[in-house]
């Protein structure tokens, strides 16, 4: 899924975060939940937008 150069500088990025020498694997699996997380915090901003669409469209701040 991510190329190898991606996954290398990764590695770059989190290797100072661990004791322990970071693999491919490890960079695709911290990948995986960056992108992961990025999709629920996505999420998450669309029902807060929504949720004040109603009162933003009431008090005519629009």
């Amino acid at each position: 899924m991510w190329d190898e150069a991606f996954l290398k500088r990764t590695i770059e990025e989190w290797q100072p975060c661990s004791r322990e020498p970071l693999t491919l694997q490890d960079a695709q699996e911290i990948a995986e939940n960056m992108a992961g997380l990025l999709q629920v915090l996505g999420r998450i901003d669309r029902r807060i937008r929504q949720a004040m669409a109603p009162a933003e469209a009431s008090d005519g701040s629009r």
